[in-house]
């Protein structure tokens, strides 16, 4: 399960929906459990609810939460397995370029690695 588009991977999402994101993925969120954005998300966030909003909806795109609303979300009934997949392609996309790179600066591959 991949989701739906790399769109959703051209921006680094907020860490507190990185947060919950690991979360869901951890099982911490179970499905049913509905994220608040006032209560969950906003306290500390530093941005407004609009931006953890649109957060959200990329997560609801990659199938791992339902009824995103400018209050929250719910998390799916498969969201665990959605998660990894979405922060698997997340890590690819944003942070493993810079990892591949400095093991090329360092003469290393993965091989050296395992």
């Amino acid at each position: 399960m991949t989701p739906q588009s790399n769109q959703s991977f051209q921006s680094p999402l907020n860490p507190a929906v990185m947060t919950a994101l690991r979360s869901v993925r951890l099982g911490q969120l179970p499905a049913g459990h509905r994220i608040s954005i006032v209560d969950d998300l906003w306290q500390g966030a530093r941005v407004s609810p609009q931006v953890l909003a649109a957060d959200l909806r990329k997560l609801q795109e990659a199938g791992i939460l339902v009824d995103v609303d400018e209050r929250g979300a719910t998390v799916s009934e498969d969201a665990q397995v959605r998660a990894q997949a979405f922060e698997r392609q997340l890590f690819l996309a944003t942070e493993w370029p810079a990892i591949r790179q400095r093991l090329k600066s360092l003469s290393l591959s993965v091989s050296d690695l395992l």
